[in-house]
């Protein structure tokens, strides 16, 4: 009974969910057909839950989107995988060709669903945002954490974004809104990412790539917060990028910044990603790393020399006590201008520096008449017996003064 209601809650949670078949290995929990504005079609979201151990598995991100014509028939499907989607919510109709929808990931993240009802194509972005109350004004700030975009097409494309404070910089620059509640951003935003979606792939075709995937936690920004720099893989091949944030459009944005490909090659965590994402056959350089082998003690990250000098940095960790040290790599310039570092020579080791020897003070020594050094005892009773008696009788002592 608690099970059953469990269900219900969550159907109705899902936004007035219309059926919950159980197909074998999975449960569908689907969301009622909405109409276009026009009427010509409707669109419905399944989400679609494995079964384990005889369990849903409730935060599946398995979803299929639906498009349906006039008679309930349908025209077309899209399946989509999200990180996770707790619940999904009824979509809406942004014009009479585009519908969205959201989805909740957890407390301060979400997902929305771009589908476009006249072919398959959808476009699903991420957002994990954090809200502060400030002390000083008693007012709420919100700061973007993650920015990941997926789009959906013949070849899917995930981009992760380098965000500052609402602000996505680098490789979708645009401007996020803050608030991540229960409705999709409007098709104005829409429309806005889409064109930088389109600067990017603009950027991509200039240099005779297909994609750049950031490297995680490898960004840094210079001191006036005019430029970000960060690591990233270029069709799976390690590069460095830097991107202006003072800039007024996408297009802008991506025709001013620096991809620099590191010579020799460095190894990035988001090589095996990318030939994850890119599959099998797809001519990916990077492997996938053996399961088996220890995890690396280092990494690569980024850092500012100066205000127009970005640092390429090795990160060596020796052990969990030790603080890791950094050999830099390369410089590259705000024109990309590359300049390798030589690594600096390993300080010399000196020798520990003995205490002086003390100097032993050696004991009084008299001379013989035949110049043997000997030392010269303390006289004893009987020898100065002796003495007298060789004085007296004018006889030299012979061996009691050996």
């Amino acid at each position: 009974m608690k099970k059953a209601l469990f269900l219900a809650g969550v159907l109705v949670l899902a936004g007035l969910a219309a059926t919950a078949q159980d197909t074998g290995g999975t449960q569908i929990e689907s969301t009622k057909p909405v109409p276009s504005p026009d009427k010509s079609r409707s669109i419905a979201v399944d989400h679609v839950l494995p079964i384990t151990d005889g369990e849903p598995d409730r935060y599946s991100g398995k979803m299929v989107v639906r498009v349906l014509d006039a008679d309930g028939a349908v025209t077309q499907s899209r399946a989509i995988e999200a990180s996770q989607a707790r619940f999904v919510r009824p979509p809406i109709w942004l014009d009479d060709r585009w519908a969205a929808f959201n989805y909740n990931i957890s407390k301060n993240a979400a997902g929305m669903v771009y589908a476009d009802s006249a072919n398959d194509y959808a476009l699903v972005i991420e957002i994990v945002s954090a809200a502060r109350r400030m002390g000083a004004t008693n007012k709420t700030e919100f700061e973007i954490m993650n920015f990941d975009v997926y789009e959906y097409t013949n070849r899917p494309t995930h981009v992760r974004n380098l965000v500052r404070g609402t602000m996505s910089v680098f490789p979708l620059h645009i401007k996020l809104p803050p608030d991540i509640g229960s409705a999709p951003y409007p098709m104005a935003f829409f429309n806005e990412l889409r064109g930088a979606m389109r600067a990017y792939g603009d950027l991509c075709t200039s240099r005779g790539l297909t994609s750049l995937l950031l490297e995680q936690d490898s960004e840094s920004f210079n001191g006036p917060e005019t430029h970000a720099a960060a690591l990233a893989c270029a069709d799976g091949k390690p590069v460095l990028v830097i991107a202006p944030l003072k800039v007024q459009s996408a297009g802008e944005a991506m025709r001013a910044a620096v991809v620099a490909a590191i010579d020799p090659p460095i190894s990035l965590a988001c090589q095996s990603e990318n030939n994850e994402e890119a599959g099998e056959g797809q001519g990916v350089a990077a492997q996938k790393p053996d399961a088996a082998a220890p995890p690396d003690r280092y990494r690569y990250l980024t850092s500012w020399k100066d205000d127009a000098t970005v640092l390429l940095e090795k990160e060596i960790f020796d052990t969990e006590d030790e603080a890791p040290v950094k050999q830099p790599v390369l410089t590259v310039t705000l024109d990309g201008k590359i300049t390798k570092v030589s690594p600096a020579a390993a300080p010399e080791k000196k020798a520990p520096e003995k205490s002086p020897a003390k100097i032993k003070t050696a004991p009084a020594k008299t001379k013989k008449p035949d110049g043997a050094a000997k030392t010269q005892p303390s006289p004893t009773p009987k020898t100065r017996l002796n003495l007298l008696k060789g004085l007296t009788s004018g006889a030299a002592g012979n061996g009691d003064l050996q």
